[in-house]
């Protein structure tokens, strides 16, 4: 009887941590798979959650930005690249 209750410790230090990684990762696995764009709210995305050159003009709809979507002051002459 002793070392079968031995060998259900030793077991258990191995089984305990695989579960918690299983759970830790399933949830973020599910988290992914179920946020969508309808669940983040208007106004909630920050420029500091976008990551440097995530972006970029082909990923823009056609007129999406314009003047009265840019806060004055943000765009200066420098920001601005010349076409052709």
């Amino acid at each position: 009887m002793r070392f079968s209750l031995r060998r259900a410790g030793r077991h258990h230090n191995v089984v305990a941590p695989y579960l918690a990684l299983f759970v830790a990762l399933g949830g973020s696995a599910y988290a992914a798979a179920t946020v969508t764009s309808a669940d983040i709210l208007d106004e909630t995305i920050q420029s500091v959650d976008i990551g440097q050159d995530a972006v970029t003009l082909d990923r823009l709809h056609y007129d999406s930005v314009n003047g009265s979507k840019i806060i004055n002051g943000s765009v200066t002459g420098p920001d601005v690249a010349n076409e052709g």
